[in-house]
């Protein structure tokens, strides 16, 4: 995955500042705070919609991750090591002399979940971002 991130970096929404070097959700905590003090200053009003995206690395839609992908580094036998890697991993838990049944592991790497998500349209809202965390301010 160290090999691509920058790659995927560069597709990345600029508001986004989880799971990207040099970014911190500390970013977000004082951004969205000192937005809202400047607009109360300014005798505005604004309406701020949270979004959480619930699960939402372990929901991603694996075709079009993919095909965000390929778009984003242009080559299928590396694409295909990622697919294979992230979606077709499985997971059993050995505790003493007892086992767990087998369990299908679904979630993606954060970074992958960054450009999977870096195509949200384009508003007329201010975005803040932090991984699957949302705020809109209209």
């Amino acid at each position: 995955m160290n090999r691509i991130q920058s790659k995927v970096n560069e597709t990345v929404l600029i508001e986004q500042a989880g799971f990207r070097p040099n970014r911190s959700y500390c970013e977000q905590v004082l951004a969205l705070p000192t937005h809202i003090e400047k607009v109360f200053q300014l005798r505005k009003k604004k309406f701020i919609m949270f979004v959480d995206f619930t699960a939402a690395v372990d929901t991603v839609w694996k075709h079009g991750l993919l095909f965000k992908l390929m778009h984003v580094i242009n080559c299928s036998k590396t694409v295909t090591l990622i697919d294979n890697m992230l979606f077709n991993r499985f997971l059993q838990v050995y505790l003493n002399e007892t086992k767990s049944s087998w369990r299908r592991l679904n979630n993606t790497a954060p970074c992958l979940f960054n450009l999977y998500t870096s195509d949200f349209s384009e508003t007329i809202s201010i975005k803040f971002l932090y991984a699957d965390d949302l705020a809109l301010v209209y």
